[in-house]
This record gives C-alpha cells, sequence and structure tokens, in this order.
C-alpha cells in the first residue's frame, strides 16, 4: 500500500456559497454550484421553526425536484431562478421585503449530507447598484 493510497483529491472551489433572493427571482453563486458537484436538479427543503433553506442534489425522478444546472451550462453564472412561488415563500418565511431590497444569504456546505443550507435569519441586504453617473 503506497502512502497516498488513503487520500482523496480536494475540490478547488473558491468563493463564499451565498444565495440571494430579490423581487426578480432566486441566485446561487457560482460557489453553491460547485460545492454541489453542478448537479442537473436538487430539492429545496425548508426548515421552518429556524428559518432555514437546503438544497440538495438529487435526480430528475425524486419528489421536489426542480432542474438546476442545464446539460452543458457552465456554473460560472451561477443558477438563477425566476420562480415567483419559491421566491415568495422564501420572503414571507424570513419577513422580507423585497420591493425595497434583495437580500444575500451565505450557505455552509454539509459534505456528509451533500448539502447546502442557508440560514434566512443571517442575511445581508444588496445594495442597489446607482444607474445615475453622480
Amino acid at each position: 500500500m503506497g502512502l497516498l493510497d488513503s487520500f482523496e483529491i480536494m475540490p478547488y472551489v473558491t468563493g463564499v456559497p451565498s444565495l440571494s433572493v430579490t423581487k426578480d427571482g432566486v441566485n446561487f453563486n457560482k460557489t453553491v454550484v460547485e460545492k454541489l458537484g453542478s448537479p442537473a436538479y436538487v430539492r429545496v427543503l425548508v426548515d421552518k421553526p429556524s428559518l432555514r433553506l437546503a438544497v440538495v442534489p438529487c435526480d430528475e425522478y425524486a419528489q421536489g425536484a426542480r432542474p438546476f444546472l442545464r446539460d452543458g451550462r457552465s456554473a460560472r453564472a451561477g443558477v438563477r431562478w425566476n420562480n415567483t412561488d419559491l421566491k415568495d415563500s422564501i420572503q414571507t418565511l424570513a419577513g422580507w421585503n423585497l420591493e425595497e431590497k434583495g437580500c444575500k444569504v451565505a450557505g455552509q456546505f454539509y459534505p456528509e449530507d451533500n448539502a447546502m443550507v442557508f440560514d434566512l435569519k443571517d442575511w445581508a441586504p444588496i445594495e442597489r447598484r446607482s444607474t445615475s453617473a453622480d
């Protein structure tokens, strides 16, 4: 048995995984997609009492499966969902006003469960980009 036989390659992923929710939709950044292994489908789970959201890879036939990263697509831009029901559900659960400002939540990856968990109580406002030439 060789010295490195029990070692495995550490994935090279940079950045902080995050979820952004705005009046226009739900976005997962590149780091979320890469940490989850760029899955084609995921399930979104909610822990209402703790105000947490989890995203877990699954196959297309799993109950609650949602398309995530389409075949041939790069993870570079992350994944954007323009799903009004999901956006509204998150907004209601977290008590946010997305018409006023978007919200960004850092994710925590749990490799043993292959799950990305977002604590909706720990969020930061997304500053609107100024369109004027001040």
